[in-house]
């Protein structure tokens, strides 16, 4: 409409300046009329996002609740007749009632400080609601707007809603803390007003998923509504919830493409075969030159477009953008989709983004391209850098008759295969190569070439449990010395195979100085898969040594990591939980321990190789779920757990589940059972037959176990006093404790009793810095008649505070865990004793206990000496604290 038809059509002009009418239904939003409120108590207040955001709806609700008396609201729509500052300063005018300029007045900069000064002289505060910003565009239009934007007097405030950044003056405002800005992000529906709208229609995990496609747009959302409301079409709504409803298509192309500048359009739309992308390849693929944008010009586009976190210079679309911009694609020719993919694959390629180059070569059926990526970056080089999941989908997308013809892609097969768990077949393959000569074919230039095809090598080894011989080992340590400073990742695959050698041989202070040693060359390589491994190595040889508390923080850094950095990666969060389940089941955290192993140990059994990881999960599992719901739901995971074996053909997996049911069924009470799995191992004095240190000291823990309630307690001690020597001289300090605390029963049951005393304050005292108190409270009912003999014989004054405070903790938790046994204070306690603890606990004193119970002050004065010995305490106050602390006495 040209700017004569708006002056000679008065209706034109009134609709300029009328609210538009609101939605009958639309959402309240009291949050961001407030923000607008207090907006306007500063001076400017500037709306910006994309069509669709509900500015006008916003704008309109704020001018019907916001004036208070004294207040002048104006609105104008701005169209492109604004261009025209005459036009704009009438219709500012017109506004408010005012007679516009008159029209002989020609000179804008004098007509807009007039105009300003008319509303300065009033004692009313003028709010002017500008709609549309964006609709006006110019050099004359935007020289008015300075005009009025520097000389803005205080009792004039602005309301400004746009779709793009307005091109103003706002740094002054800014500064004095005067303007107030609302973005896409601030008006985007929250989680909340989506459930209000959409609860009813959705359930919570569709909710969820639409809200994380929509990024709360209120547009998309309230386009869902009717249709969510109305559609029994199953296709419908599944094209709802993820993005590609002709609704949603529709409205991208009618408000939100038309918008966006043509280069930028064209850039966009084949952009959409990428999940993310940085200019310059959106400039090498469209034809265009959009990297010469500025940031502040791609700001204007959110969240059309918006950063991608930790990838500073890489863009990602609207999911829903990109799925309009996608459709438009699939109307071209498929040899161009085909030729974007290639393109796409050729510039990751030659910039070493290996999974994109492979995934897009793979799209475009350029499996040669794809190949040759993998072959040029080494299968060890991807695992380590992305991730095994990233190099079991890259593999996936390349057919099995190409991967067949490449010796390299073979190798690399080989790799994924051992952590699927196909252990035969992985090794099938590396022995072909080997055997059929095609290892010459794949180019391997030592020293390089030989450790590709050695870490592969060696990886099948660890997960077909292959000993480490004392020449393997050397052999490792000649090819450390052969690399330099540089070869960081090479070092840190040899450093990771010398930490799993030295575990298995018992080595833990070479284990963990090697995986100290690996986890510092891919820090300096910045790699977090490889850094999450190491982590959890760490930790697994952390807790062997007896401290679950390092062992715990070493986890949560690795857990940490994976969520930051592999968040899909649901294996491997599941085997950083291994560690951390056993160090917070060792610290009586058991139902946690157990919710985490119940999930994840099905990711682990379908994605992972190496024996250490199932003996260790399954046996947490199991020993959990023993103590929550009973011996059958342990037995249970120990039968998953042989499944597992059977199916991996893991010999050393077998026989830690047979010593596992040894401990299950013993600490069951079934010990006829016990004793017959038992007599299917290898004799203990026989260690040759028993694959490592761990299976052999496992097994004289359950076999002593077993001995001491079967009437043979001297056999148990031992066995438990040689495996104790052993593992003190080899820092093997889980080993040592648990031997300690089952050596406890032992002596008790022989009757050497001070003994029984040592090994309780030995075991304490490796215990208690690391509140490990689940392993006495595993004992049970034996262990428990055990402790509290102890402290009737020798009173708990024997022990040093801490000790005394450990072993009420362990009689108290004991108590806990089976309501069915008696109150601990009718073990530990006398009658008479218990009845003094109660009378303290009311602050009575001597005379008054004497009065009630009829006894003279001296014999109360025993009593509580008495007490106060097998407290470990010297005073009144600390029996009342200690007694409440073990359960002796309710909590106030």
């Amino acid at each position: 409409m040209t700017v004569a038809s708006v002056v000679n059509h008065p209706a034109e002009a009134r609709r300029r300046t009328t609210v538009p009418r609101r939605f009958a239904d639309a959402i309240e939003r009291p949050f961001l009329i407030d923000c607008i409120r207090n907006g306007i108590a500063g001076q400017v207040v500037v709306l910006q996002a994309p069509s669709g955001f509900g500015k006008t709806e916003l704008l309109a609700a704020a001018y019907e609740i916001l004036p208070e008396p004294g207040d002048r609201f104006g609105w104008l729509t701005v169209s492109a007749v604004d261009a025209n500052p005459a036009m704009f300063l009438d219709g500012i005018a017109a506004a408010f009632g005012l007679q516009p300029r008159p029209a002989i007045d020609r000179d804008i900069e004098a007509s807009a400080q007039r105009l300003l000064a008319r509303l300065a002289e009033s004692g009313e505060r003028f709010v002017l609601f500008l709609d549309e910003f964006q609709s006006a565009a110019g050099e004359a239009f935007f020289a008015c707007c300075s005009v009025l934007f520097r000389h803005l007097p205080d009792n004039v405030r602005l309301v400004i809603a746009s779709n793009s950044r307005p091109d103003i003056p706002l740094s002054r405002f800014r500064l004095r803390g005067f303007l107030t800005e609302l973005l896409s992000g601030d008006l985007a529906f929250t989680r909340t007003e989506m459930r209000r709208l959409l609860g009813k229609r959705m359930a919570a995990n569709e909710l969820d998923a639409f809200a994380e496609l929509t990024g709360g747009w209120p547009a998309l959302v309230q386009l869902a509504v009717p249709l969510l409301g109305t559609t029994d079409d199953a296709r419908d709504r599944a094209e709802l919830l993820d993005g590609t409803h002709r609704t949603f298509r529709d409205f991208m192309s009618e408000e939100i493409v038309p918008r966006i500048p043509r280069d930028m359009r064209e850039a966009l739309t084949v952009c959409s075969i990428l999940a993310d992308f940085p200019l310059d390849l959106a400039s090498h693929l469209a034809g265009v030159a959009v990297e010469q944008r500025s940031v502040r010009d791609l700001e204007d586009f959110a969240p059309i477009i918006v950063p991608v976190d930790q990838r500073p210079g890489w863009f990602r679309l609207h999911p829903v953008l990109r799925a309009a911009f996608s459709s438009q694609l699939q109307l071209h020719p498929s040899e161009r989709v085909l030729a974007l993919h290639s393109s796409a694959a050729t510039w990751f390629a030659a910039r070493d983004h290996l999974e994109k180059a492979v995934t897009h070569a793979s799209l475009a059926g350029d499996f040669a391209l794809a190949a040759e990526t993998i072959r040029r970056a080494g299968g060890v080089n991807i695992f380590l850098r992305a991730g095994h999941s990233v190099l079991e989908r890259l593999i996936e997308n390349i057919p099995a008759g190409d991967i067949y013809r490449s010796p390299s892609l073979k190798l690399i097969y080989a790799l994924v295969l051992g952590k699927r768990g196909r252990i035969r077949s992985a090794r099938e393959i590396v022995d072909d190569l080997r055997d059929s000569g095609e290892i010459d074919e794949l180019g391997l230039v030592p020293p390089d070439g030989e450790l590709e095809f050695g870490h592969i090598e060696g990886m099948i080894d660890i997960y077909e449990d292959c000993h480490f011989e004392d020449e393997q080992i050397e052999a490792l340590e000649r090819l450390l010395g052969r690399l330099g400073p540089k070869d960081t990742w090479d070092r840190g695959w040899l450093y990771n195979h010398l930490c799993i050698a030295y575990t298995r041989r018992g080595d833990l202070d070479r284990a963990r100085t090697n995986a100290l040693r690996s986890l510092a060359c891919y820090r300096e390589e910045r790699a977090a898969y490889p850094q999450i491994f190491m982590l959890i190595h760490l930790s697994l040889v952390t807790l062997l040594t007896g401290r679950p508390s390092a062992a715990l923080m070493l986890a949560r850094e690795a857990e940490e990591l994976a969520q930051r950095t592999q968040w899909s990666d649901r294996n491997l969060l599941a085997i950083a939980h291994i560690p951390m389940a056993e160090a917070l089941y060792q610290q009586s955290e058991v139902r946690e321990a157990e919710r985490m192993l119940r999930e994840g140990m099905p990711f682990v059994a379908r994605g992972e190789g190496w024996v250490d990881l199932f003996v260790r999960g399954y046996g947490i599992l199991a020993r959990a779920q023993m103590g929550l719901m009973g011996i059958e739901a342990a037995l249970g995971v120990i039968d998953r757990a042989e499944e597992v074996a059977i199916e991996r053909d893991l010999s050393r997996l077998r026989l830690a589940v047979r010593i596992l049911r040894v401990e299950l069924l013993t600490r069951a009470g079934l010990l006829e059972a016990a004793a017959q799995v038992i007599s299917d191992m290898p004799a203990l004095d026989e260690t040759v037959l028993w694959p490592t240190w761990r299976e052999w000291g496992d097994a004289s823990i359950v076999q002593a176990r077993l001995l001491a309630r079967t009437g043979q307690p001297d056999a148990a001690i031992g066995r438990l006093e040689m495996l104790v020597e052993r593992a003190a001289g080899r820092d093997h300090g889980s080993h040592q404790l648990a031997a300690s605390v089952v050596s406890i029963e032992a002596y008790w049951a022989a009757g050497r009793m001070e003994d029984a005393l040592a090994a309780l304050q030995r075991s304490i005292a490796m215990a208690q810095p690391q509140d490990s108190l689940q392993i006495f409270l595993d004992e049970g009912q034996p262990l428990s008649q055990a402790v509290r003999g102890i402290v009737r014989r020798f009173g708990l004054s024997t022990f040093s505070p801490k000790t005394a405070e450990f072993v009420s903790r362990i009689a108290g938790a004991l108590h806990q865990v089976n309501p069915n046994q008696p109150r601990v204070g009718t073990d530990l306690l006398t009658a008479r004793e218990s009845e003094m603890l109660e009378f303290l606990a009311r602050d009575a004193t001597n005379k008054e206990i004497a009065r009630d119970l009829g006894l003279t002050e001296a014999t109360v004065k025993f009593h509580l000496k008495n007490l106060y010995a097998k407290l470990g305490v010297g005073r009144r106050s600390l029996a009342v604290s200690v007694a409440r602390k073990v359960s002796l006495l309710g909590v106030d």
